[in-house]
């Protein structure tokens, strides 16, 4: 039996006449017509097709991915339809390599219904893959989508080659981070914004600025409670001018109570004193995400 089988991959919407087959949210739906040796269609019968995937890599080796199998049933114009399940293939092999989709039948005899390569429109091509390789973005989960990986410095998968080439085996970890623009800001009004060199970590810093400390003055106070002086007089004349030894003596004590001076000195200073207070960064108000970047 010789079959025939014209097939083209298309993303979005484009559709080519009879056979065609088409990114769905489900798979890749595929439509052929099966024909036997003699170019007609082989209709209403039952067919077991094997499906295999597989690209040309950097090394310019064909590399196969894992085949599935389906028994399909074919109908009066011989038509068969099939959704192939892609899920398990990277986006980056559409977006970096030649695909190639190989289409056997093993029943009701071997035959190979197409081995092609997959067409697509390029801007089509791109689309499907979402964003380009290396865009970084927000995402509240914790297990990254198909094709993207998680911001958290652990080691890229061995089929992220361009993206490899682009930051090296491992993603940027940025726990903890903010994403700013790198390079030097060109408005004069911010030409003092210097963001980090592409893919390095700039590190924290508060712009600069003065502190000024101000004494609203302090006082000494001076206390004196008051204070007396005491004077001693002695006299040993005799009271008639001293005419005669053996007069009787006269003592007379003049004497005022003294006391200790004291003086109090209050000093009344004003105390200044500098507290230290914040955390170990200087951040602004946030919210929590994961970051992922595309494969």
């Amino acid at each position: 039996m010789r079959s025939k089988f014209i097939f083209s991959l298309l993303f979005l919407f484009f559709v080519v006449a009879t056979t065609r087959a088409q990114i769905t949210t489900t798979g890749l739906a595929i439509q052929g017509i099966a024909r036997d040796e003699l170019n007609n269609a082989v209709t209403n019968k039952t067919i077991i097709l094997k499906f295999t995937i597989h690209y040309t890599n950097s090394s310019s080796t064909d590399v196969p991915l894992t085949p599935s199998t389906a028994t399909l049933t074919t109908d009066a114009f011989g038509v068969f339809s099939h959704v192939l399940d892609i899920s398990s293939i990277e986006n980056t092999l559409f977006y970096d390599y030649q695909l190639k989709l190989k289409i056997e039948m093993t029943s009701p005899v071997a035959a190979t219904i197409s081995d092609e390569d997959f067409h697509f429109v390029p801007y089509a091509a791109s689309a499907s893959n979402g964003v380009p390789t290396g865009s970084i973005m927000p995402y509240l989960g914790t297990t990254p989508p198909r094709g993207w990986a998680l911001c958290d410095g652990s080691a890229l998968p061995s089929s992220a080659v361009a993206l490899k080439a682009m930051i090296g085996n491992n993603t940027p970890d940025l726990r903890g981070m903010f994403l700013r623009g790198a390079g030097t800001n060109s408005n004069g009004s911010y030409s003092a914004n210097v963001g980090p060199t592409l893919k390095t970590i700039q590190t924290d810093g508060i712009k600069s600025h003065s502190l000024s400390v101000t004494d609203p003055g302090h006082i000494h106070e001076i206390t004196d409670p008051g204070h007396t002086h005491g004077v001693k007089v002695s006299d040993d004349d005799d009271w008639n001018g001293g005419a005669s030894d053996n007069a009787t003596s006269h003592v007379e004590t003049n004497q005022t109570t003294s006391a200790k001076t004291n003086i109090t000195i209050n000093n009344n200073i004003t105390g200044i004193s500098v507290n230290y207070t914040g955390l170990s960064e200087t951040r602004p108000i946030n919210f929590g995400v994961n970051y992922i970047i595309k494969l």
